[in-house]
């Protein structure tokens, strides 16, 4: 049994510097504007096939700019078939160990919409192996970076705050008067929600509640519609709004609550925890609830950890 064990660790090192070579020589090919990083990916998967890429970025608005972890899962989708949606449960091939690579000091990490495609594309063990040109490495798994992804049924994530909490996260339901305040204005802002007939027993309208460092908030809603051109999530439509006329620079989020009429107790999506990370100071209070009357609060910085 011990010496299975020892195989499997060599095992697994000898994959690490595998894909660390293929994203390292993947970044070589990277098209990026001057001034960026050059950074490349390798990502192996259940069947033992590896895939790689890299990312582009450009002035064109008619090319492509898409994240390199969103863009190797999309070759791999490609190439072998569909990729698993539901972390495995479905059956369908997952991703085990992901290397980044980047001509840069220190490690990065995915950005939230990504992490968002990798926990429901892997196993919640699935590990990130990020490595940098200064010789750094940081190897961890894709539920740290994300540990509220709702990977409950529908959504819900009232098992991964326990999980959480077990191993020192920070959710509370005790909720801060002013924060009581902020979530009943973005409960009144989810009764603007704009969703088709024929999906709103599918998705649930949801309101969200912004409030700025001069003291004034900012409501968005859940919009919802089949060209997908308007269609966001309540924190991305308070957060347009927060940057439309008259916008002033020096205005951030300084806290935000996200209110969903629905049972299902839903947290905001890494996506919307990343546009969070780019209007705030990177760590402010956040309060989510669902139509049942549960309700928590946490911070930026506990439910994006090590941000991109």
């Amino acid at each position: 049994m011990v010496e299975d064990d020892v195989l499997h660790v060599k095992s697994d090192m000898r994959t690490q510097e595998k894909l660390a070579r293929r994203a390292k020589e993947a970044s070589l090919h990277t098209s990026t504007l001057p001034g960026l990083p050059k950074v490349g990916v390798a990502a192996e998967f259940s069947n033992f096939q590896i895939f790689d890429s890299t990312n582009i970025d450009c002035h064109s608005n008619i090319a492509s700019q898409v994240c390199l972890e969103q863009a190797v899962l999309s070759h791999a989708n490609g190439s072998m078939g569909p990729l698993s949606q539901d972390s495995g449960r479905d059956g369908l091939p997952v991703w085990r160990n992901l290397a980044l690579w980047a001509d840069v000091e220190e490690p990065i990490m995915p950005c939230g919409s990504c992490r968002d495609a990798l926990i429901r594309s892997g196993k919640t063990d699935s590990e990130i192996i990020s490595r940098t040109a200064g010789g750094r490495t940081l190897e961890i798994p894709i539920s740290w970076l994300l540990p509220l992804a709702g990977l409950g049924e529908e959504g819900d994530v009232s098992e991964e705050i326990d999980y959480f909490r077990a191993l020192g996260g920070y959710v509370s339901s005790f909720i801060p008067d002013d924060l009581e305040v902020l979530l009943d204005e973005a409960k009144k802002a989810s009764e603007s929600s704009w969703i088709p007939h024929f999906a709103k027993d599918k998705i649930a309208a949801s309101g969200a509640a912004l409030r700025m460092t001069d003291d004034t908030v900012v409501l968005g809603w859940r919009t919802q519609e089949s060209t997908k051109q308007l269609t966001d999530s309540a924190i991305v439509t308070a957060l347009r709004k927060a940057l439309q006329e008259p916008f002033n620079k020096e205005l951030k989020v300084k806290a935000a609550a996200f209110f969903s009429d629905s049972k299902v107790l839903r947290a905001p999506s890494g996506s919307d925890l990343q546009a969070l990370l780019e209007l705030s100071d990177g760590n402010i209070p956040l309060v989510f609830a669902c139509g049942d009357g549960r309700k928590f609060h946490s911070s930026l910085r506990e439910l994006l950890p090590k941000p991109f």
